[in-house]
């Protein structure tokens, strides 16, 4: 249990960069799957083809939101297991995880494959870009149960405290996504096919290395087939908590959808294509916060079931800093060079110039979108499902989507860029006061605990 006391006994500050930092590394890296396939996608292919990847984004999201509610459902009861010296109990969520991960893969794979092409149209599917957006979705279905059994291995090995191994696998993952790119996509040929070839191989890669650590040796969660077996308790515990990164992440498909058919309306096949950019511009920007709240986790998850509670205050107010200072940085960088930034994605003169307005209207509020991620993963670690559902719906789902249906009506194709800005402003407000709620709860908490060990060293003397 050497890593797991680490959790309930250094230092916050040292222990949330150790922890913080390569998650951070991790899901920069983890965003570089998105956009490596654009990049080439787009300098290889060609502008139509991005608007497939545009249309094939809901289908991604969507993607991740399953594997996101299973591996951070799975890592909140893990933390809380081993910080409550409960290993066995911790087994059997990670070997839960790993059976679900599976079986729901298949399941999606198979539904998906027999719908693609009445899917894509629905979602907004062009003459022009259906064809390259079935491509990269036939290729991709391929991959989907290792996106899911990687989801949980990263998520796993980083709820007991191993942030290193986990940083490890996400890197080795994005430099084989990024070396089998320009070989599938120029050398031979293959166009959309090859950039989702190069991502199901790298996916399938990180998944035999989780497996190998958690069958061979070298993790506190050495779980057997035994634990494969499903137990309802323990997956709906997972998909109880997990159920607010699922949601969250689903607003983010259903975000992709309406901005499609909006700037299908309000726009152009050429401000679709933007979209196609701008979209994994924006989940990339959100990596290096998202790693944060990830390093943030296992601390809050790990003390709360040892009922150190203090740890877990201090913890918040050090991450929720950290992600204001990180977004600044960043915002300060997509607003001071915006050209460069598109540039990486597209040599297309229309989409430089097109494309610099609506970046800087989209991140303008970023520096303050990290409470609203911080929050989330807070109340993921406490065990509370109700308050990080609300979090995490409260900036796409209860505020941008509507906004976006609402604003173009009167402003145009301008209304769909700025609905980013005022989402960002209206959830980070939202979020504080759920924080500042529970920020009290565990203050009174902390004094019942000081009073009661007043009284109890009182009656001993």
């Amino acid at each position: 249990m050497s890593k797991g006391l680490k959790l309930g006994t250094e230092r916050i500050g040292p222990l949330f960069i150790k922890m913080a930092l390569p998650s951070v590394i991790a899901m920069v890296v983890n965003g570089l799957y998105y956009m490596i396939d654009t990049v080439f996608v787009g300098r290889g292919v060609g502008v139509h083809a991005l608007g497939g990847l545009a249309i094939v984004f809901p289908i991604q999201v969507l993607i991740i939101a399953i594997g996101a509610m299973i591996g951070l459902g799975t890592a909140s009861i893990v933390s809380r297991r081993l910080g409550g010296n409960d290993t066995a109990g911790a087994k059997t969520a990670a070997g839960n995880a790993v059976a679900l991960a599976i079986i729901v893969g298949i399941g999606l794979a198979l539904t998906l494959g027999l719908t693609a092409t009445p899917l894509l149209r629905g979602l907004g599917a062009t003459a022009a870009n259906i064809e390259y957006g079935g491509s990269y979705l036939s290729t991709l279905l391929y991959g989907f149960v290792f996106v899911f059994l990687s989801f949980v291995g990263v998520h796993l090995v980083r709820a007991e405290g191993n942030a290193i191994l986990a940083m490890i696998g996400m890197i080795l993952g994005a430099v084989i996504n990024a070396a089998l790119d320009p070989l599938f996509i120029f050398v031979m040929g293959m166009g959309v096919e090859g950039a989702a070839l190069a991502t199901v191989i790298a996916r399938l890669i990180c998944t035999l290395l989780y497996a190998t650590v958690f069958f061979r040796g070298g993790s506190l969660l050495q779980f057997t087939l035994k634990h494969l077996r499903l137990r309802f308790r323990v997956v709906r515990e997972i998909v109880a908590l997990g159920m607010g990164s699922f949601l969250s992440q689903l607003s983010l498909s259903l975000l992709a959808l309406v901005m499609n058919l909006s700037l299908r309306h309000y726009g152009n096949e050429l401000h679709m294509s933007l979209y196609g950019v701008l979209g994994r511009i924006l989940i990339f920007v959100n990596m290096p916060i998202l790693g944060l709240a990830q390093g943030l986790q296992p601390i809050v998850g790990f003390n709360y079931g040892a009922r150190k509670l203090d740890r877990v205050k201090h913890a918040l107010v050090v991450s929720t800093f950290a992600s204001i200072g990180v977004g600044s940085a960043i915002c300060a960088f997509l607003n001071g060079v915006p050209r460069a930034v598109l540039g990486v994605f597209t040599n297309s003169p229309e989409l430089l110039a097109t494309g610099i307005g609506p970046l800087r209207i989209t991140t303008m509020l970023l520096p303050l979108i990290g409470i609203q991620i911080i929050a989330f993963s807070y109340f993921q670690a406490l065990g509370k499902p109700f308050a990080a559902l609300i979090t995490s719906l409260s900036r796409e789902f209860l505020i941008l989507v509507p906004l976006l249906l609402f604003l173009p009506l009167v402003l145009g194709l301008h209304g769909v860029w700025i609905a980013y800005p005022i989402a960002d402003a209206l959830s980070v407000v939202s979020c504080l006061i759920w924080m500042r709620w529970q920020q009290r709860e565990l203050s009174e908490q902390i004094a019942f605990r000081t009073r009661k060990a007043a009284f109890s060293r009182s009656i001993a003397n």
